[in-house]
């Protein structure tokens, strides 16, 4: 979770996307690993059976 987490925290730390957030009335918020291991897991167990369910497929070209 270490390198997926890194990504999105080095651009949170970006005056850019930080401002561009805001612009959408969203707070910038970083995570810890931990944190966004959990998250993750919470996602997966919420939408994974309803995207299943969908019959949805990624398509790679």
């Amino acid at each position: 979770m270490q390198r997926y987490n890194e990504l999105p925290t080095k651009a949170l730390r970006t005056a850019e996307v930080r401002e561009r957030m805001r612009s959408f009335e969203l707070e910038p918020r970083e995570f810890t690993p931990e944190t966004y291991q959990v998250m993750v897991r919470a996602d997966t167990e919420r939408w994974g059976p309803i995207i299943r369910g969908s019959g949805f497929t990624a398509a790679s070209d």
